[in-house]
């Protein structure tokens, strides 16, 4: 494996990573998945790091066929190869307190919201059945340690449709709840393409789960894949930072290695140049 140490486990990013905005690979997901069982034959791992939720990213592990441990809302809880769970930050707030609240300040906002606590992943595979106009704010109701929001439109054929106007609408009632709240330390992380606002614990980062996984993976060296700030707290903690082709240029300008393309494709070209 042209020098290559003899265990790895790489540690993928799943948001403009792994998938698109749209939340699909670039690619089919049949030829990622090839690509990592040759190198899952050879005794490494690939797992998931990511800001989603434990139930979104087990999906995307069957969907890749990947064999690893599982990092779920930004490096709060980890799922081990053995499914054992472990909490890594215990929350400072009753985030599902928190999600009830929000949810009465945008009704009386929005009249005409509609309020669901489902997975996104889930919604978004069907059209709505609601009427065209109907707009529609999912609760992610699995998190533990953090609290999300995908704000959508319906269109025609039941369409998933981005609005500005409702994003924006929906971003401005939760700020002002948390100016409320004592816990003052709440950060918001608002991402119009995606249409999501993710309600987080600052202290809460992806590299605060690489000592556990140390624990759990001693004798592998741990590699990091991804495109944005969020990978960026990773760098000398991980034995080694990958940046995709469409990575943000702060990520990039660390990085120990760079693809040359972008996303689903990136991932693929980084990944294989350990096959060689």
């Amino acid at each position: 494996m042209g020098g290559l140490v003899p265990k790895t486990l790489y540690l993928i990013d799943l948001d403009l990573t792994l998938v698109n905005e749209n939340y699909e690979p670039v690619v089919s997901s049949d030829i990622v998945g090839r690509v990592a069982q040759e190198l899952i034959a050879r005794g490494n791992r690939i797992g998931i790091i990511s800001d989603s939720p434990i139930e979104v990213i087990e999906k995307w592990m069957r969907i890749f066929n990947f064999r690893g441990p599982l990092i779920a809302e930004r490096g709060a809880c980890i799922v081990h190869e053995s499914k054992r769970s472990e909490v890594v930050l215990l929350p400072r707030i009753n985030w599902q307190k928190l999600c009830e609240a929000l949810v009465i300040r945008l009704l009386n906002a929005i009249p005409s919201l509609e309020v669901r606590k489902e997975l996104y992943l889930e919604a978004f595979q069907n059209p709505a059945k609601e009427s065209p106009g109907t707009l529609i704010l999912l609760f992610n109701p699995h998190r533990r340690c953090s609290l999300s929001m995908h704000m959508r439109k319906i269109g025609e054929k039941g369409r998933w449709l981005h609005d500005e106007s409702f994003f924006s609408s929906v971003i401005d009632v939760t700020k002002c709840t948390l100016a409320e709240l004592p816990e003052t330390w709440i950060e918001i992380d608002a991402n119009i393409s995606y249409g999501v606002c993710i309600l987080s614990d600052p202290s809460n980062q992806k590299s605060i789960s690489i000592p556990a996984l140390r624990k759990a993976y001693p004798d592998f060296r741990i590699v990091a894949i991804g495109d944005g700030i969020t990978e960026i707290p990773l760098s000398g903690v991980v034995d080694e930072l990958w940046a995709v082709g469409n990575a943000q240029k702060k990520l990039k300008t660390i990085a120990d290695r760079v693809a040359s393309t972008s996303i689903t494709q990136g991932v693929i070209e980084l990944l294989r140049r350990d096959c060689e």
